[in-house]
């Protein structure tokens, strides 16, 4: 539990494998979201427009996906920030992991349940993460995204599109540059990526990057420990135009899911969202 400082030890959570730990924790954010639901290549989007009418930016979201504002008031962010229209698709459909599995997460890792109300929470977890893991594929994610990508290069004239993905969204993005290599039709699928805190670990992948590529990295982070940072950083020390952002004291999920009454995590937070967004306005 080292990585999980401030987690009360007990057998109820170790029921769950790490990463599932992970993905679900965090906060919701306050605010209201500016932007308007649209149809994107048949796919159901969240858009937020900025000024720019040939470069664009897809947010690829986390397993909460629409179910919570956090991408939509990021999306509004990098918008303003950019002056880049930004797309989320809806990934889940209505099968995302509900908000619910993060409170009883949080309730579990920060809080001080008793015994039955340890039971309660992992009965939660159990009830919401299931359903998302039997809907629910990264490769049909990819198809989603892949939809929207082509709309907009087609129907909308864009001509430079970077994506920026979020834990299940992060390796959607990995496999979008994976596209960007292999894929004649769509020629280069996207400008560059910026993988933040990616689930789904595969070196190979990563070597296959060969687009500009922003790796927003957390130090208590279970899918990318020191090792895996080694990897990825001699990977992009060997490449131009590909970097880390490597954020120290937070964990996976925090540049979206971070809780900002944190001040190390909110500090982390901001930073992470000014690095994404200094990247896409320098190669989108």
């Amino acid at each position: 539990m080292d990585d999980f400082p401030n987690c009360q030890e007990n057998r109820a959570i170790d029921i769950f494998p790490m990463t599932t730990k992970l993905c679900c924790a965090g906060v919701q954010d306050e605010g209201t979201p500016i932007g308007t639901l649209e149809s994107i290549g048949g796919q159901s989007c969240y858009v937020s427009k900025g000024t720019a009418t040939n470069k664009a930016i897809v947010l690829v979201t986390d397993v909460f996906g629409l179910g919570i504002k956090n991408p939509k008031l990021l999306a509004d962010a990098f918008a303003k920030e950019t002056g880049f229209s930004v797309y989320v698709p809806d990934l889940f459909k209505g099968k995302e992991v509900p908000p619910q599995a993060m409170d009883s997460m949080e309730a579990l890792m920060n809080g001080n349940p008793s015994f039955f109300e340890k039971i309660g929470h992992v009965g939660s977890l159990v009830y919401n993460f299931v359903p998302f893991a039997v809907s629910n594929s990264q490769k049909q994610s990819l198809a989603i995204v892949k939809d929207v990508i082509h709309a907009l290069r087609t129907k909308e004239s864009v001509q430079s599109i970077g994506v920026v993905g979020y834990c299940w969204g992060g390796g959607v993005a990995i496999e979008l540059a994976q596209e960007s290599n292999k894929d004649a039709k769509y020629d280069k699928l996207v400008t560059c990526i910026a993988p933040t805190h990616a689930g789904g670990y595969n070196k190979q992948k990563y070597e296959n990057i060969n687009i500009p590529a922003l790796h927003v990295i957390a130090e208590k982070d279970m899918e990318i420990k020191e090792a895996r940072r080694a990897e990825i950083r001699a990977i992009t020390e060997s490449k131009q135009d590909q970097s880390i952002a490597y954020f120290e004291g937070v964990m996976h999920g925090f540049a979206v899911r971070g809780d900002y009454n944190n001040p190390v995590i909110k500090k982390a937070r901001d930073e992470a969202f000014s690095k994404t967004a200094e990247f896409f306005k320098n190669y989108v």
